[in-house]
């Protein structure tokens, strides 16, 4: 399949840099490739995102061979030199992304149904790290940190903090609710 947002967003990237996917959807608007209202629906907001990231991840691949490497993000897109060790991290960092807009076959099998279950699924990570981070305050822990190191801080809290040790309910049932909310996260 074409992509029909491809040249234009190759002249764009032409100009001084760096660039958000939401100045060049901006962009594809003011040319009259995309309508106005593509962000009010869910399927029609996918859609203009698929094609914006393929026609992306497309030129990363071309540009590449010419000496210079696009670097992909819905924040941030711009150039760096292909020498860079920046750039070798995030070559690998974005393959499973190249993968999956570079299939269209993710672009036509989209629909309302599925759109709404991923921008639910993103949701519900987002959200999360704000109760991981709670969680981790509760327990006195700082990122990173692994599930083994979680396990044992809350030993120590609840043996701590426990009624019969002269510890009190409430502070005891916080540090239960950190763990079982550090459960989850660790075993998602």
């Amino acid at each position: 399949m074409e992509n029909p947002f491809k040249d234009s967003i190759v002249l764009m990237l032409s100009g001084s840099g760096p660039w958000s996917e939401h100045q060049l959807l901006s962009q594809l608007v003011k040319q009259g490739q995309l309508d106005r209202s593509y962000g009010r629906d869910s399927l029609a907001l996918f859609q203009a995102h698929f094609l914006t990231m393929n026609a992306l991840y497309d030129i990363q691949s071309e540009s590449y061979e010419l000496g210079r490497y696009l670097k992909i993000s819905a924040i941030k897109i711009e150039w760096l030199s292909v020498g860079s060790g920046e750039q070798t991290a995030l070559a690998n960092v974005e393959e499973n992304l190249r993968a999956y807009y570079g299939d269209w076959q993710n672009f036509a099998k989209a629909s309302s149904e599925s759109v709404e279950g991923l921008l639910d699924s993103f949701w519900r990570r987002f959200l999360s790290q704000d109760e991981k981070q709670a969680a981790l305050d509760v327990l006195e822990l700082k990122e990173p940190v692994d599930f083994a190191a979680v396990k044992k801080r809350y030993r120590e809290l609840a043996m701590k903090l426990h009624p019969d040790r002269g510890g009190a309910d409430d502070a005891l049932a916080s540090v239960n609710d950190a763990y079982e909310t550090l459960k989850r996260c660790y075993r998602e």
